[in-house]
């Protein structure tokens, strides 16, 4: 079974079988060999001559999961009498899954072309090479390979980098990691690469004043001024003038999804003052109802009583497995009165 779902280039449910079963090393050596023997072969040719159809036709898509977790693609074959085959294009991914089950170190330029094989950030092959990177001890050594990679000439290396860094930022501090991101900020060319620095940055700087990013919140491309508006404001009280207007004239952005994410940003930051209330008063008087749900939030959580009341009212429409009950139960928590 694990052979076979290395063959078919499914790592959901080769990492369920392991799980539930741990076979011994063999086992998954011969389910490495069985995946990395699709490196290199054309899915569709290697499909129809299984099937003994060279005229089957080929049908391509992309399976998504919940929010949040990789995607991988299929290839499907289907032969003129209807019989068909397909394989999911992880087997990239689930070499690396064995490589780390079985302790194997690979070197992350290799694990690095893996992830680049499908060219997307959102896939299994870029997410477990991200993940093995990372898990190198020692970390830094991982962290010094991802800040060599800020520069390359490929886009799409540079942003892997960006985004390995942020997410070792939670476990590793340096000024070398900030210096280096911190030049990057100010030649990086590609937006969503350009997204992935602000993010790693202010992952490093964790609860710092980061107004060096506020002129990013004036930039053309909406991914750019998106990470901007959720990493502007920090966990940090006190913050500059031009950092709490520039975060405000996000929530004004063209876009509805930079307005959300600003506001969402003001809402559970720690700061408060009389134009954040008002702003927030705004939206818990207007049509919508999830800037309602989350302004009602923002201004219970800062002891408004009557916000408060009408958050419960929401909640009870919603009903208690919604989120917005869960916001409810959240500020009675932050307030004390659970």
């Amino acid at each position: 079974m694990i052979e076979k779902a290395a063959d078919d280039g499914n790592l959901d449910l080769l990492r369920d079988l392991i799980d539930a079963d741990p076979p011994p090393p063999d086992v998954l050596l011969r389910a490495m060999a069985t995946a990395r023997a699709w490196f290199g072969r054309d899915p569709a040719t290697e499909l129809r001559e299984r099937l003994g159809a060279p005229d089957a036709t080929v049908e391509t898509g992309v399976l998504t999961f919940e929010d949040y977790l990789p995607t991988v693609r299929w290839v499907r074959v289907v032969a003129p009498d209807g019989r068909r085959v397909e394989v999911r294009l992880a087997h990239r991914a689930i070499v690396t899954f064995l490589e780390r089950a079985i302790g194997l170190r690979v070197p992350p330029d290799e694990l690095l072309e893996r992830a680049l094989w499908s060219g997307d950030p959102e896939s299994q092959d870029w997410s477990q090479a991200d993940l093995t990177i990372r898990r190198r001890v020692p970390i830094e050594e991982s962290a010094q390979w991802a800040i060599g990679r800020l520069g390359d000439p490929e886009p799409l290396v540079r942003r892997f980098a960006a985004g390995l860094l942020h997410l070792m930022s939670f476990d590793i501090e340096g000024e070398e990691y900030v210096g280096a991101l911190r030049d990057r900020l100010g030649v990086e060319s590609d937006g969503a690469t350009l997204s992935s620095v602000i993010g790693a940055y202010s992952g490093f700087l964790d609860d710092r004043v980061l107004p060096e990013l506020i002129p990013f919140a004036r930039d053309p491309r909406v991914d750019v001024r998106c990470r901007v508006a959720g990493e502007l404001m920090t966990d940090s009280d006190g913050q500059p003038a031009e950092m709490l207007a520039a975060q405000f004239d996000l929530t004004r952005d063209e876009d509805p999804t930079v307005r959300r994410v600003a506001l969402a940003a003001l809402i559970h930051g720690p700061v408060d003052v009389p134009v954040i209330r008002e702003l927030l008063a705004v939206h818990l008087a207007g049509d919508d109802r999830q800037l309602r749900i989350e302004a009602a939030f923002g201004l219970a959580r800062r002891g408004d009583g009557p916000a408060l009341a009408e958050l419960r009212r929401l909640a009870q429409e919603d009903g208690d497995e919604s989120s917005t009950w869960h916001s409810y139960w959240g500020v009675l928590n932050i307030l004390g009165q659970r």
